[in-house]
């Protein structure tokens, strides 16, 4: 079952990320939520406020952590190996569901797709620098790496949702699914992330 991020986090006396509390006791919810779950259900994707809250939790638990390497689980799962000398995280990466720290072991694929190949090339052995909520959406950003050689693994938790890596620009070098964005912008290698079409 996929823990809400807020409530592991409050399960452990943890403070939400800023406003998280105001939100709170207003009633106010997030934007961009996942759909409710059916009573007798498990919840199975994450709302705004889990990814907020989750982004802000695996921020310090894997900052300053090395990405030792990426596998592919299925065709649109990834499992991120970060790495420290005496130190190791798994993250998972569902498009369009989840990523969260795993402990249980994972069957990987025995030959990496081209897509995860690519995630290789441009961020193994770079240090996790971020781990940020796009504005108020349903969007994660991995920042790997310094200066120049900066690369972003920008993860889409919502729809069919998509894997997209970018340089320190945001520019498009790989993604795992082409398709809209929206109803006007289109995901393309060579072209601009559209994080103007965030919501804020």
């Amino acid at each position: 079952r996929l823990l809400g991020a807020c409530g592991w986090r409050l399960a452990h006396g943890a403070p939400g990320p800023p406003g998280f509390s105001e939100r709170l006791s207003e009633g106010h919810p997030p934007r961009g939520p996942a759909p409710a779950p059916q009573p007798g259900t498990m919840k199975t994707r994450m709302s705004s406020l889990d990814i907020s809250c989750m982004a802000a939790v695996l921020e310090r638990q894997a900052r300053g952590y090395r990405i030792a390497n990426i596998y592919d689980l299925d065709a649109r799962t990834y499992l991120l190996k970060l790495a420290k000398p005496d130190s190791k995280i798994f993250v998972v990466v569902e498009s369009g569901v989840r990523f969260h720290v795993t402990e249980f072991a994972r069957e990987k694929g025995s030959v990496p797709s081209l897509f995860a190949l690519k995630l290789r090339k441009h961020v193994r052995t770079k240090r996790v620098e971020a781990v940020t909520q796009l504005g108020d959406d349903r969007i994660v950003d991995f920042t790997c790496g310094s200066g120049e050689a900066t690369c972003h693994i920008i993860c889409e938790l919502y729809g069919t949702g998509n894997v997209v890596l970018t340089d320190a620009d945001y520019t498009i070098l790989s993604l795992l699914r082409h398709g809209k964005h929206d109803d006007d912008v289109r995901l393309r290698p060579k072209e601009p992330y559209p994080r103007h079409a965030v919501r804020e």
